[in-house]
Formats: structure tokens, C-alpha cells, sequence
């Protein structure tokens, strides 16, 4: 019995443990750690009674006869029962319980059938001397499919990013979930089918050569196409998973540029009331300068002269947003250089040209504020040569960087995390151009390659 009731939690954990694996990054109920440890002795109780059931129903001859279709009935149930187990630690939606539901069991079986080979070779099942003992083998066979499970839950959050609550919720398409969870379900009832009329039929006599030979040969048929089916589902899955989340992305970025263009608009009044305001200002200070305090006439005087440096390139949508950054540099005690001509970008939208320059330097300044004063220094520098136009910003950066393809990976944990980066990869790269950014030492550099009046 208590061989069957260790099978029962091995096998069961295999299972569980994926589905948790992809749902591991999404939001999480209060008390996650409390939670996970209970869904765990959920699982081990669990196997505790379905070990104990299945030693005696294979002592009961009317049900051992047909024991495949009671494990098939369980399997079942368990994917059931293990999807919902999923809602205790943490708080998603029926589609996105289904996808990492779904997802696990295909890591699982793979698993299990790689499992099954592993026996097959080690001469389990065959009648004779095992090479090493059975439970080693339990064991052996359980550790290939925890490897396997956090294999493939890094390599596929690697390639497509980390399964949280924003894309789950957003992506996981309904209809194609409930393909993949349907998926599962045929590919246990095949495994059963192939266990009961592909090979059981030649187990019963291990001594004849070619009952043998027709047990190895279906073992290795059933287990190879199990293997096939699910890795195709799991593919399949990701594939869509993937696809989704980067139209999910391309719309947040178009519904960004689409504040932006409003920000733009805004921003551009906000300009205006100013430039009215630093006029009368000089007016003010001009008549009734000697009214005012000194240190107060002394701050107004700083103000107008700040707001007098700001360069005036040329362009309006980089006038208004150099006229907001260098404003909060110079409140910031950073220092802000710029040497562009602003009609190098007239071939811009001006919404695009305002994102592409507010995210550069946002970045910047997030990296220079904490900086001692000396290193407290952002260059804005644009070139212009034939119909290519390249736009270069440097800054100090204390941090270390991770790059993936190329662009720097946010540390931020919020829902629009990377999307600056992103944003002006896609603008660039709707200019036929690109966008590129390197760390050397301490020094960061971004720079963005345009070309004039290509669009698409």
C-alpha cells in the first residue's frame, strides 16, 4: 500500500507543480506562501486516499479487469480538480486557469511518456532483472519531470515574456483555451487507449519472442506520438499565447501615442499661458523691480533666465517637450545639453516625435536623479546626413542593465513596464529605422536611426 499511496503523490505533484510553474507570475491572493504550502497538502492528502483506493480496487477482480478506465476517469478528474486548486493561491479568471492548466498537463505527460521510455530501457515491464531497484526508478522518472516542468516554464517566459495578470486576463482566448483543455483530455484517453489494445494484449506472455517484441515496439509507439501530440499542443498554445500578447502590446502602444498626441496638444497651450507668464513677468521685474525683496526678485530672475536658455530648436513638438524636461532639470540640479535641429525630424509626426523624445529622456532622468551632482549631466545630440537622421542620448547610469535583443529590460513591476523602450522601437522602426543602446562603464547611451519621409 504504501508503495501505491508514494506513486499516487509523485505522479500527482508532477502534474500539479507545471500548472503552478505558469501561474506563477500572476496576481496572487493574500497569504500566497500560506496558501501555496496548503494546495501542497491538498495534493499529498489526496494522494494519500486515491493510493489507498487503487491498492484495493486492484483487488477487486471485476474492477481490476477494467482498472485503465477508472486511472482514465481519475487522470481526468485530477486536471479538473487541479485547475480549480490553482484559485487557492491565486486569483485568476476561468480562461487563464484553463491556459496554465492546459499548458502544465502537456509539460506533464511529455514528462510521463519520457518517463515510460526511461522504464522500458532500464528493463522494467519486460519480465526481467531491472538494472537498478524500482523505487530508485520512481524517483529517477519523478526528478525528469520536475526538470522538465522548470525547463520549459524558463525557456518559454524567456521567449515570451512572463505570464502576469495583464496578459493572462487579456490574452488567454477563450476559444483557443478550451482547444488546448480538450486537447489534454483526448491525449489521457489515447495514452489509456494505447495502454489497453496497443500493448496490455502481449503482456500476458513476456516469455514469447514476439509478444514481446509487438509490447516494446506499441510501448514505444504510444509513448513517442503521446510525446508528439502533446509537445504540438503545447507549441501550439505558446504559439497563440505569444501572438496575442504582442497584439496586446501594439494596441496598448497605439493607445499610448494616442494620449500622447493629446498630451502634445496640452502641453502645447500649457507653453503658451507660460511664455505670456515670463513676458509679464520681465514686465514686472522691469517696473517694480526695486518693490520686490531681493531674494524673491533674485529667485523670479533665475526663473525667466532658466526659461531663456531653453534652447528653441525649430520644432514645435520638441520645443514643448524640451521646454517641460529642462524646466525639471533645472529644479533637479541636472544638467541638460542639446545640440539638434529641430527641422531634422519635420518628416515626424509631431505626437510620435513628442513620445520618441519624452520617453528618451524620462529614462534619462530616472538614471541621473539619484546621481552625486558632478554625474547628474543628460545629452540630447541629433545628425543629419542625406535622408538618414540619428538621434543620440547620453547619460550616467549606475545600475546594471539587462539587454534582450539588443534593448534594455525594465526592472519596474507595474502593468506598462518596458512600454517607453518598446514605444520608441516602434516608431523607429516605422521610420525604416531602429533603435539601439548600449552601457559602457558608467556611461548609457540610446540613439534612435530615422529615415526622412519613410513611413509605413
Amino acid at each position: 500500500m504504501g508503495n501505491e499511496i508514494l506513486t499516487r503523490i509523485l505522479v500527482m505533484t508532477t502534474i500539479f507543480l507545471p500548472m503552478y510553474l505558469f501561474a506563477f507570475y500572476t496576481k496572487r491572493r493574500e497569504h500566497f506562501v500560506l496558501r501555496t504550502i496548503i494546495s501542497f497538502a491538498i495534493l499529498v492528502v489526496v494522494g494519500v486516499l486515491a493510493g489507498v483506493a487503487f491498492y484495493y480496487f486492484y483487488r477487486i477482480p471485476s474492477i481490476a479487469e477494467n482498472i485503465i478506465w477508472y486511472e482514465t476517469g481519475f487522470y481526468l478528474l485530477l486536471f479538473v480538480g487541479f485547475t480549480a486548486l490553482l484559485c487557492l493561491p491565486f486569483d485568476m479568471g476561468l480562461w487563464g486557469l484553463l491556459f496554465c492548466s492546459s499548458a502544465g498537463y502537456c509539460v506533464q505527460h511529455i514528462g510521463a511518456r519520457l518517463g515510460s521510455l526511461l522504464e522500458l530501457a532500464l528493463g522494467y515491464s519486460m519480465m526481467t532483472e531491472p538494472v537498478i531497484p524500482e523505487l530508485a526508478v520512481k524517483f529517477l522518472t519523478f526528478f525528469l519531470n520536475i526538470g522538465l516542468s522548470f525547463a520549459v516554464f524558463f525557456f518559454l517566459n524567456r521567449r515570451g515574456g512572463a505570464i502576469g495578470k495583464d496578459t493572462i486576463e487579456k490574452i488567454a482566448n477563450p476559444r483557443q483555451v478550451l482547444i488546448a483543455s480538450i486537447v489534454c483530455f483526448i491525449m489521457v484517453g489515447y495514452n489509456s487507449f494505447g495502454t489497453s489494445y496497443v500493448t496490455a494484449p502481449y503482456y500476458s506472455d513476456m516469455d514469447n519472442l514476439l509478444f514481446r517484441n509487438c509490447f516494446v515496439y506499441g510501448t514505444v509507439f504510444v509513448c513517442i506520438t503521446s510525446i508528439v501530440i502533446a509537445f504540438l499542443c503545447l507549441v501550439v498554445e505558446f504559439s497563440w499565447f505569444i501572438g496575442g500578447r504582442l497584439i496586446h502590446q501594439k494596441e496598448m502602444l497605439e493607445g499610448m501615442l494616442e494620449d500622447q498626441k493629446k498630451n502634445l496638444a496640452l502641453e502645447e497651450e500649457a507653453t503658451k499661458t507660460l511664455d505670456v507668464a515670463v513676458h509679464d513677468l520681465r514686465h514686472l521685474i522691469g517696473d517694480f523691480g526695486n518693490d520686490i525683496d531681493s531674494k524673491r526678485r533674485a529667485r523670479i530672475l533665475n526663473t525667466i533666465k532658466t526659461y531663456d536658455s531653453i534652447i528653441k530648436t525649430g520644432n514645435k513638438a520638441i520645443d514643448v517637450i524640451l521646454t517641460k524636461k529642462s524646466l525639471y532639470c533645472s529644479e533637479k540640479s541636472i544638467r541638460l545639453t542639446c545640440c539638434l535641429d529641430g527641422k531634422s525630424f519635420d518628416f515626424m509626426e509631431p505626437h510620435e516625435l513628442y513620445a520618441l523624445f519624452e520617453n528618451a529622456l524620462d529614462n534619462a532622468i530616472e538614471a541621473v536623479e539619484g546621481l552625486p551632482l558632478e554625474k547628474r549631466s543628460i545629452s540630447v545630440t541629433e545628425k543629419r546626413q542625406g535622408m538618414f537622421t540619428s538621434l543620440r542620448v547620453e547619460n550616467y547610469c549606475d545600475k546594471k542593465i539587462t539587454f534582450q535583443d539588443g534593448l534594455p529590460l525594465s526592472d519596474k513591476k507595474d502593468e506598462h513596464h518596458g512600454f517607453g523602450m518598446m514605444s520608441m522601437d516602434m516608431i523607429a522602426r516605422k521610420y525604416g529605422g531602429k533603435l539601439e543602446a548600449k552601457k559602457e562603464g558608467d556611461l548609457f547611451s540610446l540613439e534612435v536611426f530615422l529615415i526622412a519621409k519613410k513611413a509605413s
